[in-house]
């Protein structure tokens, strides 16, 4: 993970970067992390273009500046899931494009808010500035206001990375919550949980905890303060302890009052 200045661009201030280059991290790493952007690196590789949704990243930038470095089949797939998964993260497209070639890709990944940019904008950190802020210039005005729930797999650290599914151990560190608690909150053995943490059938259950993960971490910030909120009183929830009701299989208040919050809709 690496970091960035971001000023008065907050409001986007985790950003996923898709490319070939480690170079690109060992530039930004260079720079000052006091007022910084968060920026996670990955690869043109299947898995994790099918899993661009579950990064909590507020603007995706896809390195495209040599597309013949990109795996055969990979923009087929970054186009389809885009497009399935229709949330409002932005796309900014790193490479030189002429005006037919922007046109089939804003057309290839649907309805969703996508900028291009020049390839300037991985040669140092006042180039991805200016990337930034030509979206925002132009983005949608309504768009922070807007929530997608079609597709809520927003946190990968809750995600077993080979298969992709949600897995009850690493929920159970997240949330600081013992497995045999967590298996009782989801109707099942501990037994059954320790011996397939990532079965298929406890995915439904383990949603829950994944929206509530997502909507704090955006709230609060860390994986700290997500614990901290969860076991302290909220006079939103008539002062009762979240972590209490998700265990007492009231989890659904919980989840609805964060997406509220994030919102910024009244509770």
């Amino acid at each position: 993970m690496v970091y960035l200045n971001h000023g008065e661009f907050s409001h986007m201030s985790r950003v996923l970067v898709v490319t070939e280059e480690s170079a690109v991290a060992e530039r930004l790493e260079s720079t000052d992390r006091e007022d910084a952007f968060e920026v996670t690196q990955t690869r043109w590789i299947t898995w994790d273009v099918k899993t661009l949704a579950m990064h909590a990243a507020d603007v995706f930038l896809l390195d495209y500046r040599n597309p013949g470095s990109i795996p055969g089949g990979i923009t087929e797939l970054l186009a389809a899931e885009l497009r399935e998964h229709n949330s409002q993260t932005p796309v900014i497209f790193v490479a030189d494009f002429d005006p037919l070639l922007r046109e089939m890709i804003q057309a290839a990944v649907g309805n969703r808010n996508v900028a291009f940019t020049d390839t300037k904008a991985f040669t140092d950190v006042n180039g991805i500035r200016e990337v930034l802020a030509t979206f925002a210039a132009h983005r949608n005005p309504g768009m922070e206001s807007q929530k997608s729930r079609a597709f809520p797999c927003l946190f990968p650290n809750l995600r077993n990375h080979q298969t992709g599914r949600l897995d009850a151990t690493r929920v159970s560190r997240v949330f600081g919550i013992p497995i045999n608690r967590l298996a009782g909150s989801l109707g099942v053995g501990a037994g059954a949980v320790y011996k397939t943490p990532d079965s298929p059938a406890l995915q439904a259950g383990l949603l829950l905890y994944e929206r509530i993960a997502r909507s704090l971490l955006s709230l609060v910030g860390s994986e700290e303060g997500l614990r901290i909120w969860l076991n302290t009183p909220e006079i939103d929830l008539d002062s009762a302890i979240p972590r209490d009701l998700l265990m007492n299989g009231e989890g659904e208040v919980v989840a609805n009052l964060l997406e509220d919050m994030e919102s910024g809709q009244p509770g």
